[in-house]
């Protein structure tokens, strides 16, 4: 089996409201819903997330990339 990976930014604040909008659920839970999360995928930038989606990410397997530096930059 051919393995695919996945890195994408995600849980930015403009991104989630604009999930939010557009699915009725937060993106983590949109990503989970369509196979997206899982031990090939990682995430970076995950700044605004709540304990259900880390349980969500920890349950998936899923990586996630911390950039302290950057992700101070993108606070309110």
């Amino acid at each position: 089996m051919e393995l695919a990976f996945i890195h994408t930014l995600l849980k930015e604040k403009t991104p989630i409201e604009k999930a939010k909008e557009r699915f009725g659920m937060e993106k983590i839970q949109v990503f989970e819903t369509v196979g997206v999360l899982g031990e090939t995928t990682q995430l970076a930038h995950v700044i605004w997330i709540d304990n259900e989606e880390i349980e969500i990410l920890k349950n998936t397997g899923t990586t996630v990339i911390h950039c302290p530096l950057t992700n101070c930059k993108l606070t309110d």
